[in-house]
């Protein structure tokens, strides 16, 4: 039996992290200060280049 998916359930991790960001209003140098992340970070997320994290 097909199971009916949403459109945000559909998305990478990514796109959900930057219409969070987005819907938030904040910056990506603003998200990345309140993860405590590195602003390359979270546009790497967004972007979903996990290679440019490193392993």
């Amino acid at each position: 039996m097909a199971t009916a998916v949403s459109g945000e359930q559909r998305c990478g991790a990514g796109a959900r992290l930057r219409a969070g960001r987005e819907n938030g209003g904040l910056s990506v140098p603003q998200a990345a200060e309140r993860l405590r992340f590195d602003a390359r970070i979270v546009e790497a997320l967004e972007a979903e280049d996990y290679a440019a994290l490193g392993a």
